[in-house]
């Protein structure tokens, strides 16, 4: 099996451990300077929950929601992932994002699971095959 010269390579086990407890540790300063993060936001048309797709006003495309997070600073603000179209295919420009609670416009009513995703695939590869 060949690989792309500019594809990247899987972290090693060590520099994954060190992310995490970097991230870990951010975290937690964060909460102990009053910062909140919630795995749903209630706000929207719709809950929003991990994974479910939902439009930003003034933004093109459709973003994966990742949690809520209430600040100090800025108020709240919806931690995505995005842009998508709507079949669930990244856009140019996909990238962690973070906007301000009052601009989710538009949720989807399904939530896209990790099976979805992989039947999504078989059903894909099997009419190519055909």
């Amino acid at each position: 099996m060949t690989t792309s010269a500019t594809a990247p390579r899987p972290l090693a086990a060590k520099w994954v451990k060190a992310n995490r407890k970097y991230h870990a540790a951010l975290k937690s300063e964060r909460e102990a300077a009053g910062w909140e993060f919630h795995d749903q936001y209630d706000g929207a048309t719709l809950p929003l929950v991990v994974g479910r797709r939902f439009r930003v006003r003034g933004k093109p495309g459709w973003f994966k929601f990742r949690q809520f997070v209430v600040s100090p600073h800025e108020g709240e603000l919806v931690d995505c992932y995005g842009p998508f179209t709507k079949s669930g295919v990244a856009k140019k420009g996909c990238a962690l994002r973070v906007f301000k609670a009052d601009r989710v416009w538009k949720v989807a009513r399904r939530v896209m699971h990790e099976h979805d995703k992989r039947v999504k695939a078989i059903n894909t590869r099997r009419k190519k095959a055909a």
